[in-house]
């Protein structure tokens, strides 16, 4: 099935997020991707598709990607799937939460989702694969990759996160990060490869590239 991405860009928001729509190209059932911002401009957009929302994915639970969980959550009576170790976080009712530690993919409005743990900018980040489009959160960037401060973040695990998947998601994969800083997202990840001085970095590099990573300023 050919998967449809909707990026919405966010700019009432001081960090001017990307919000992610997906659904499939012949089904009205869409899933929403670390929503926050405007609620009325988020369902009008799903109003103006003609769209039902069915199911709500979190790479991670910081403020400025979780904002509209839970009033999209209650409103549509949908599920949210989150992290396992962060969903304590989320303002949702038990029966409409769903944990993953990553590693099972599941169906959602008719789509395969894939989850990824990508431990690093939080401990608990995860990307969501579906078809061949990556939604990376704050994990990666097309130019860059998500701070690491505070007690729940760790630079070497974010090496280790960023190694393993250089090696694991096809040049071909469209990139949707959670923020947009010089390039547009939905680059191929062979682009990123080229573009992201983060992913240059190789195995004997990683004391380098937590140095790098952790630099002032």
């Amino acid at each position: 099935m050919t998967v449809v991405v909707v990026p919405l860009h966010m700019q009432s928001i001081p960090t001017r997020n990307f919000v992610h729509m997906v659904h499939g190209e012949r089904r009205r059932d869409a899933i929403i991707i670390d929503p926050v911002g405007d609620l009325d401009a988020v369902l009008a957009d799903l109003h103006r598709r003609d769209l039902t929302l069915r199911g709500i994915l979190v790479t991670h639970t910081h403020a400025d990607h979780i904002g509209l969980v839970a009033p999209l959550s209650a409103g549509s009576d949908c599920p949210v799937w989150v992290s396992s170790r962060e969903a304590d976080r989320l303002d949702v009712p038990s029966h409409l939460l769903r944990v993953l530690d990553g590693g099972n993919s599941f169906e959602l409005a008719g789509l395969q989702i894939e989850p990824i743990p990508t431990p690093g900018h939080t401990l608990r980040s995860l990307w969501h694969r579906i078809g061949e489009n990556l939604f990376t959160g704050d994990t990666l960037f097309i130019e860059g990759c998500g701070i690491c401060s505070g007690p729940n973040s760790d630079p070497g695990l974010l090496f280790d996160s960023l190694l393993r998947l250089r090696d694991e998601i096809a040049p071909e994969t469209r990139v949707y990060p959670g923020h947009r800083y010089v390039y547009p997202i939905g680059q191929p990840f062979s682009f990123v490869l080229e573009h992201n001085i983060y992913m240059q970095f190789d195995r004997a590099q990683r004391a380098l590239f937590i140095g790098f990573k952790m630099r002032r300023g």
